[in-house]
């Protein structure tokens, strides 16, 4: 293993609305298996929009990829966020403007956070 895969990255955003389609993409295989596979657990069925200051490319590096036939494929990387496990992720065929990428967790993070709009977030992201 080289040292590169345990880099850490702190990353810093501010939360604001989706559009409503992670629950539909989530509830679908295979990214739910897939998912649930990385997080160990059911991922909760919606995702955590961050914005951030930059366009995500200049920011997060997400060096994996996961392409099912069905659907669009997704840049994605590990990270946490307050000790939870998360995914961070850009799909390819997002509709999002460039700063903004999605948080994939096996929990509801909006409640167990207590997160809601307009918040800024800390994460961080392994690569």
């Amino acid at each position: 293993m080289n040292e590169q895969q345990n880099k850490k990255i702190k990353i810093k955003g501010k939360v604001i609305n989706g559009f409503g389609k992670g629950a539909f993409f989530l509830s679908r295989e295979p990214y739910k298996s897939f998912f649930k596979g990385l997080l160990g657990d059911d991922p909760f069925p919606g995702t955590l929009n961050v914005k951030l200051d930059k366009p995500w490319k200049d920011v997060i590096p997400l060096p994996n990829t996961f392409q099912p036939v069905e659907f669009g494929g997704i840049s994605y990387a590990i990270g946490s966020l307050n000790g939870l496990k998360i995914i961070v992720l850009r799909p390819h065929k997002s509709k999002h403007p460039p700063e903004v990428i999605e948080i994939v967790a096996s929990k509801y993070l909006r409640k167990e956070l207590k997160i809601t709009n307009g918040n800024y977030i800390e994460f961080e992201v392994y690569t």
